[in-house]
């Protein structure tokens, strides 16, 4: 699994909204394109761009921590209602977060996504998640979710069993090197208090 990236999710997110007129969209469509452009990168990059995990609902692939966000259920909701507010089912950006983390690579898939799919609804692109083989295998019952596997994901994308390891290898190396951060700072700041 990947570590959600929190901080380029929201910039994610407000890189799709900053062009929509009063800032806004439908916050469904705004899922699966986030979902669209992560599976694109991951395919070309072997990385996706917020590292969410991914779950099958009714109306296709959703991004259950950015969709946590929206709902406001989410650890980070706090720093989350300083950006964007839902109202009715559109999400809308009252601050743009800055564009830090993203690099050039991300921000123009974010774009290409966006601009491919344009001309379809938002009920047209969840039925296109529908296609995709990851969905198809973890469909869930009506009315509830089921998490879908990267491995799901991998194979979807035909990636070969070197591949899906290497991956896999670097994504816990990440993992590791921020864990061993973390419990740096942790015991940086515990010191400088005693």
């Amino acid at each position: 699994e990947f570590k959600f990236n929190y901080q380029k999710t929201i910039e994610a997110v407000a890189h799709i909204l900053e062009n929509e007129p009063s800032r806004r969209l439908n916050y469904l469509r705004l899922i699966k394109l986030l979902y669209i452009a992560d599976r694109e990168s991951l395919q070309e990059t072997g990385r996706p761009i917020t590292g969410d995990s991914v779950v099958a609902m009714d109306n296709g692939t959703v991004l259950s921590e950015l969709y946590d966000l929206i709902k406001g259920k989410h650890s980070e909701t706090p720093d989350w209602s300083n950006y964007f507010r839902k109202e009715n089912y559109e999400l809308v950006m009252s601050k743009h977060p800055g564009n830090d983390h993203l690099c050039p690579f991300e921000q123009e898939k974010l774009e290409q996504v966006k601009e491919k799919h344009q001309n379809m609804t938002e009920w047209e692109i969840a039925r296109k998640t529908h296609d995709f083989p990851e969905w198809k295998k973890n469909e869930p019952e009506e009315g509830s979710s089921k998490p879908i596997d990267i491995e799901d994901i991998f194979e979807a994308l035909n990636f070969d069993a070197g591949l899906r390891e290497h991956i896999k290898e670097e994504a816990e190396a990440e993992k590791n090197f921020e864990r061993l951060v973390c419990k740096t700072q942790e015991d940086t700041q515990q010191g400088a208090t005693v």
